[in-house]
């Protein structure tokens, strides 16, 4: 029977841990293999290793699963000994070398893998380096950038490491040095226009001193909320709350939102939030919205929210949501203002000879807005004349480029060159039946190759095997055999491998079908079961599957491959009595997840093989 790997736990609820335990894991990471290991522990020997962001040592060999032995023998005074090389890191470029360390107790299996992770005895609240240190400051996380209305209160602070005592003096705009403000946190209590400008610390010690990057406060000027801020505010559903709000009465436009304050009141109260934030306010800055720019972030959309956002007197949103009446989203159509600007640019198409191909353009402009989809640069395709583009039957004479003119009567833009690509082969008339090779971390390829094809990707490899129902998984089960994915290893461990491409020993064995278009449609594991296979051979090994945590405004979210599908999610609060969690599981096509409430106290979970 397969063990998994115990990923998460939680010290508390609130959201900053929520966000601290997702860094945690996903960001700064656990070691993945041990300092000096080889195929069996080194008994007796007690190994260090320094990372970049961490350090780890090696206490002693006994059973990975055992984790009340391993709280044991993994003392307190084995942590303080190991302290001083972490406090002395210089800062990483991850930025996971913190003032704030956690002692971790993680166990590894003989081949190095993580087996389980948590606290010490002593607890699992964070440590601070102070006492640690040795050497002249340095500075671990700058000072940053703030903006605030006038009124509101601004705060700097530096994180530095160094042997103590250390000392602080802050500075404004270079050398008007600041009487009193020696500590490693300037607090401005009630900031003002003329307190605008950068501001700079100097760290010393007996051994020597830094300076800190100069940070700019923004203070923008207009009267100050003495309540509460009471906003309308504009965006798609990828654009986070903007901060500070403006001041009373002023509108700010970002790079994907517009936010206005309407009042200053209760910010609790949103009853009367939605009553002074009316649909006829929302229009008036819907036209400052639709001539936005294409944004990096790709947020700058046709779906437009209206949100009603409400702020304490710092600026700190309370809560969020939609006005009294109408749909939650709404379109530029009729808001917007001179030439055409392309939002969203037509994408690359690859499909198999007789699938349809459809490309498509957003558009902000003045209307009316006309198109025309133009073959290879020169040949105009007569009647496309709409914003989409939609081939139905698409063949190998039809690959090429496809480009759209916009115009309106203040100017036209034509949009990028996008390629469709059509493979020759035969294609599904009922649906694609296919076996796919990949690690868990490798999305599901699109297109599925023409039937009886094989395409290796970057980070995977997929057969066709047959052409038949794809709602029919039992079949599907019957036609993809061992043997094929057999025959497909050699192409997979043949790839080669990077830092970011998804390749690893950690091979998956899935059955993935698509509809005659090629859209997924499911995602399971081969007839022989859901293993891992590895590259030395070919051989089928039984691994632990990756439990992901994310969190979210509410819950933690807990998700796992459909590839461990064999798999049942556990939690404990003791790390000796588990329970299975029979909450509500979703399963979309590459994913299981939990969203899981608020628990309080030590929260652990796991996966176990059912």
């Amino acid at each position: 029977m397969a063990h998994c790997i115990i990923l998460v736990q939680f010290r508390s609820y609130d959201h900053a841990c929520q966000r601290n335990c997702h860094e945690r894991l996903h960001h700064c990471g656990a070691p993945q293999r041990l300092h000096e290991r080889s195929n069996t522990a080194a008994a007796g020997r007690q190994h260090e290793g320094v990372g970049a962001d961490y350090v780890i040592m090696t206490v002693a060999d006994a059973d990975p699963r055992d984790y009340p032995y391993a709280q044991q023998v993994v003392t307190d005074a084995i942590f303080e000994s190991i302290m001083p090389l972490y406090c002395n890191l210089p800062p990483s470029k991850t930025g996971c070398v913190t003032d704030r360390v956690q002692w971790n107790i993680i166990t590894y299996d003989v081949n190095g893998n993580s087996v389980i992770s948590g606290g010490p005895t002593s607890g699992a609240q964070d440590h601070s380096c102070a006492g640690f240190e040795s050497g002249p400051p340095i500075i671990i996380v700058q000072p940053s950038n703030q903006s605030v209305n006038s009124g509101q209160s601004a705060t700097f602070s530096v994180d530095a490491s160094g042997a103590a005592p250390l000392y602080y003096q802050w500075a404004f705009n270079g050398t008007n040095v600041l009487a009193g403000a020696t500590n490693s946190t300037l607090a401005l209590p009630n900031a003002y226009t003329n307190q605008a400008g950068a501001y700079q610390v100097l760290v010393y010690n007996s051994l020597g001193g830094t300076n800190s990057r100069p940070a700019m406060l923004t203070v923008n000027p207009g009267p100050a909320a003495t309540n509460g801020y009471i906003t309308a505010v504009l965006r798609s559903e990828c654009t986070s709350d903007p901060t500070p709000p403006p001041p009373v009465g002023s509108t700010r436009v970002g790079a994907d939102y517009v936010i206005m304050t309407v009042a200053d009141a209760d910010p609790r109260d949103y009853q009367h939030a939605q009553q002074v934030v009316t649909d006829a306010i929302f229009e008036s800055i819907m036209p400052l919205y639709c001539n936005l720019p294409p944004s990096k972030t790709g947020c700058v959309t046709d779906r437009v929210q209206w949100n009603i956002i409400t702020y304490d007197v710092n600026g700190n949103p309370v809560i969020s949501g939609g006005p009294t009446n109408g749909p939650p989203y709404h379109s530029c159509a009729g808001f917007e203002s001179g030439p055409p600007i392309i939002i969203t640019q037509p994408a690359d198409q690859s499909v198999n000879s007789g699938q349809s191909a459809t490309f498509s353009v957003d558009i902000s402009g003045a209307a009316p807005l006309y198109y025309q989809w133009a073959f290879n640069g020169t040949n105009v395709l007569a009647g496309a004349t709409n914003s989409t583009l939609v081939l139905p039957n698409a063949y190998t004479n039809q690959a090429g480029t496809y480009q759209v003119l916009v115009y309106n009567s203040l100017g036209g833009t034509n949009s990028r060159p996008a390629t469709l690509t059509v493979n020759p082969g035969l294609a599904a008339t009922n649906g694609y039946i296919t076996a796919v090779l990949r690690s868990e971390c490798a999305n599901a390829p699109t297109p599925p190759p023409p039937v009886g094809g094989t395409r290796v990707g970057t980070n995977y490899v997929i057969m066709t095997v047959a052409d038949a129902n794809p709602w029919d998984f039992q079949h599907a089960q019957q036609v993809v055999t061992d043997a094929i994915f057999s025959s497909l290893m050699p192409l997979y461990c043949a790839l080669p491998e990077t830092t970011n491409n998804c390749v690893t020993d950690r091979v998956q064995w899935g059955i993935i079908t698509y509809d005659v278009n090629g859209n997924p449609l499911i995602s399971g594991c081969a007839a022989s079961g859901c293993q891992y296979h590895s590259c030395a051979g070919g051989g089928a090994v039984t691994l632990s599957p990756v439990l992901a945590v994310s969190s979210g405004s509410t819950n933690v979210g807990l998700s796992w491959s459909t590839m461990a599908s064999d798999f049942v999610l556990e939690e404990s609060t003791n790390l000796v009595n588990w329970y299975q969690v029979t909450g509500p599981m979703a399963t979309n096509f590459d994913a299981i997840s939990a969203q899981m409430p608020p628990q309080g106290n030590d929260h652990f979970f796991r996966l176990r093989h059912n």
